[in-house]
């Protein structure tokens, strides 16, 4: 994050959507984590940037074989590692949608045809991908 204070998180949820209020106390510039936030790197890609470096950093630990975590370290590992699948997952369920909403404004059949040939290809690697969930996993794609 960008700020030294603390932060506190409320979420609120109504059926499917939530919002997150991110409210930064004794910040030295509330209007500049403000314009931060919304115009120069969002929470979530800053979050992003964070995740990159911990996967690094787990990537580096898991080769040296000189670490033995101990059972509240691969808890947190586990909980890490789940929580970025499922977030990555849940971008590219995010993808056919976009591509829907590209379709739908297509002004030639060339582009609607290209969009197509583009869902085809989610698909097939989106079940490729659940079939490789399935398999590590234990369950059946």
């Amino acid at each position: 994050m960008t700020t030294n204070a603390p932060a506190t998180v409320e979420t609120q949820s109504q059926s499917q959507s939530q919002s997150l209020t991110i409210t930064v106390e004794s910040s030295g510039d509330p209007l500049l984590e403000q314009r931060i936030f919304a115009s120069v790197h969002s929470v979530g890609r800053q979050l992003g940037y964070l995740s990159a470096v911990v996967q690094v950093l787990l990537a580096a630990h898991e080769a040296d074989s000189k670490i033995a975590p101990g059972s509240a370290a691969k808890t947190a590992i586990a909980n890490f590692t789940r929580t970025q699948a499922d977030i990555e997952r849940a971008k590219r369920l995010r993808e056919p949608e976009r591509i829907f909403e590209q379709l739908r404004s297509a002004t030639n059949d060339e582009s609607r045809a290209r969009k197509l040939h583009e869902l085809r290809d989610w698909l097939d690697r989106f079940d490729a991908s659940e079939r490789a969930a399935g398999e590590h996993t234990g369950e059946a794609g």
